[in-house]
């Protein structure tokens, strides 16, 4: 996945950096250069719409800037957006022929599509979401992941009341944690967004709510659990309502997962469902949808989790939520073992 940037600097020197970019062009409204540095800082700082606009106001000053067109087609990237990332990264290529940036394996990434979506356009999302979730989610769009989830895990592990370690993944505002604190005899939520993670701890129902990268923290395996103050195996349940839409390939998840995981014990998740591609054929089982999520086939499921380890101990179709009034289709599945 295109991280942006791969290493980010301290928050202070990154905003410190921030604000100074942000005086030169402010200073300097038709110095393309100045806009660029801009762009730059922003993706540094983690502020994504901020450097895509920047990056596009230099790009528009200067057509032959061929660094930008790279930072600018890397931020596509980062905002699921590839046709457009692959426009400006192969104008690189054109400016830039001996790829001294390195825009030509851009281009393939743009090309094949995403795998996952960038952490960087993932909290911006939830961020500037955070306020008028809950009201939207539980309200507009019918939102009863949870509630679903909830109920297959009931039915599956006899409905065990305060004893189970739980780990939320991507908890949101905490109505997952919400319908499965009963069940919990300590809960602790992670999320990406520290705006969404506030309005958890905020409900009172987590033992700990800290804000870390699920993509990341997933693909680290056991080191994920550690980053988080806890030690391998150290829950009897994880659950991630709603949250896998952010992942195309599920085996990195599926795997550490399974580090976590005390045995016997859950993965208790959901996923958008996709139709699953007829034996044989090339398709990935899951795919990118106009909605900026991804979707996955029931057969996939069964495949990432016997790969990793699991039993499907239940996988069921469900409805998630409402889009425009349209159901959006689902699975609820628990994996065991």
């Amino acid at each position: 996945m295109n991280r942006l940037p791969a290493s980010p600097p301290d928050p202070e020197v990154a905003a410190d950096a921030l604000a100074a970019a942000r005086e030169a062009a402010f200073l300097s409204p038709n110095d393309a250069g100045a806009h660029a540095r801009l762009g730059r800082a922003a993706l540094a700082a983690d502020r994504l719409p901020d450097a895509i606009e920047a990056l596009q106001r230099a790009v528009r000053l200067d057509p032959d800037d061929a660094a930008a067109r790279v930072d600018l087609g890397r931020a596509w990237l980062a905002a699921a957006e590839a046709e457009k990332a692959a426009f400006h990264l192969r104008r690189a290529v054109a400016l830039d022929p001996g790829d001294t940036l390195g825009a030509r394996a851009l281009v393939a990434a743009a090309e094949a599509g995403a795998a996952e979506l960038s952490p960087v356009f993932v909290r911006n999302l939830f961020d500037q979401y955070a306020e008028r979730y809950d009201a939207e989610m539980t309200g507009t769009l019918a939102y009863r992941a949870p509630e679903a989830l909830h109920d297959l895990f009931a039915r599956i592990a006899g409905a065990p009341a305060n004893t189970l370690d739980i780990l939320d993944l991507g908890c949101g505002t905490g109505l997952s944690g919400r319908a499965f604190r009963a069940f919990a005899r300590t809960l602790v939520g992670v999320d990406l967004s520290p705006a969404m993670a506030a309005k958890a701890r905020a409900r009172g129902i987590y033992d700990r709510v800290i804000v870390g990268d699920m993509t990341r923290a997933c693909a680290r395996g056991a080191h994920d659990v550690a980053a988080l103050g806890e030690t391998p195996a150290a829950f009897d349940l994880v659950v991630a309502a709603d949250v896998l839409g952010y992942v195309g390939d599920l085996a990195p998840v599926f795997s550490s997962v399974r580090v976590t995981l005390r045995r016997p014990g859950w993965f208790a998740a959901t996923v958008e469902e996709n139709p699953d591609a007829p034996p044989g054929s090339s398709t990935r089982g899951f795919a990118f949808a106009p909605t900026r999520r991804f979707r996955h086939g029931a057969a996939y499921v069964r495949r990432a989790a016997q790969a990793a380890g699991f039993g499907v101990l239940a996988l069921e179709p469900t409805e998630l939520r409402r889009d425009r009034g349209q159901p959006v289709a689902g699975l609820a599945f628990i994996l065991g073992g």
